[in-house]
């Protein structure tokens, strides 16, 4: 199942405007922001890069500290 992570590649929050709904308050489908996978054991359970994700997806979002 999909969620929002917030976190790219180096589990890192998003910081490109574009690329993290801008700053969680866009719903623009043109706009991304990361998602991770909970059903995986790699790295995609927080980054999922082989997806990309509009900002009008609705998910759930998943607080992480690092």
């Amino acid at each position: 199942m999909p969620y929002w992570s917030g976190l790219n590649a180096s589990w890192v929050g998003e910081t490109v405007q574009g690329d993290n709904c801008f700053n969680w308050t866009s719903d623009n489908s043109g706009f991304n922001g990361p998602i991770g996978r909970a059903e995986d054991t790699a790295s995609s359970v927080i980054y999922d890069s082989g997806v990309v994700t509009g900002c009008n997806a609705s998910m759930r979002l998943v607080c992480i500290e690092q």
